[in-house]
This record gives C-alpha cells, structure tokens and sequence, in this order.
C-alpha cells in the first residue's frame, strides 16, 4: 500500500482508486521527436504492460480541458491499467513533477528520461515542423 497514494483526495475518489489499485507506475521523459511513439507501442505489445503516450494532451486537445499532470495524472494511469504489473506514461509527464511523485510514490514509482541520437532527432523534428508549418505550434525563429 502507498500511503501518499491517497493524499489530497476526496473520499470518493479513495474509494475508487482503493477498487483498482494501480500497478508498479513509471514514466519516461523524453524531448519531440525522441522515437517515443514507437516506444509506447513496444511496451503496449507486452501483455503486463499499460503505457500511454502523452494522453494528457490528447485529452487537453480534444476535450478543451486542463493538462493534467504530476501525482494526479499518474493516479489515473495506474487506475486504468490497475489489471497490469506496470502501468506509466512516455512523453506527457513534465521531469518537474518527478520529485513530487517519487516523494508521493517511493519505490512503487519509476522514472527515465530517453534521449535519441542528435541527428536522428533533428531529422525527425524537421518532419514535424514542415507537416505542422500553417499551425504556429514553434517559434523556430
């Protein structure tokens, strides 16, 4: 049992996080263009494994809602794959929440940060900008 699991939550939600209590829970922390897409769907081809890849901006971005991240982000991770042996996330946790979690969390939580061959990177992150070029996402000024 982690005993910060729980802080900070109403009742209710103790309630439900107690009903599906969440695995061993990680995260991997990565900069654009890190291969990071193609590592969630390895870890995703292993059955004990449940990752998600930044889900918490696919929501923020279909849904008009706030980026949830840190301790209450990662609860919700391990919730929904409380059925895994590990449940985490790549490329959607900010590395300032870490110490919180790990704090929170103790040996029940694991963290790394991927880094990809510089030019394979940049090649990558080239891609990107020229198919995203009429949204304004960068300032690459």
């Amino acid at each position: 049992m982690i005993p910060d699991l729980y802080s900070g939550l109403t009742e209710e939600q103790i309630v439900k996080l107690k009903m599906t209590p969440p695995p061993h829970l990680f995260a991997v922390i990565s900069w654009g263009c890190s291969a990071t897409t193609w590592l969630a769907g390895a870890l995703n081809s292993h059955p004990d494994i449940f990752c998600v890849h930044g889900v918490n901006h696919t929501w923020a971005s279909f849904s008009a809602a706030p980026v949830v991240d840190g301790l209450d982000y990662i609860r919700m991770i391990g919730a929904q794959g409380s059925t895994h042996i590990a449940a985490g996330d790549i490329h959607g946790i900010n590395s300032a929440t870490v110490p919180t979690m790990k704090a929170a969390l103790g040996d029940q939580f694991s963290c790394v940060c991927l880094v990809r061959e510089p030019m394979s990177r940049l090649r990558s992150l080239m891609s990107v900008f020229e198919r995203c070029e009429k949204f304004h996402w960068w300032d690459v000024d």
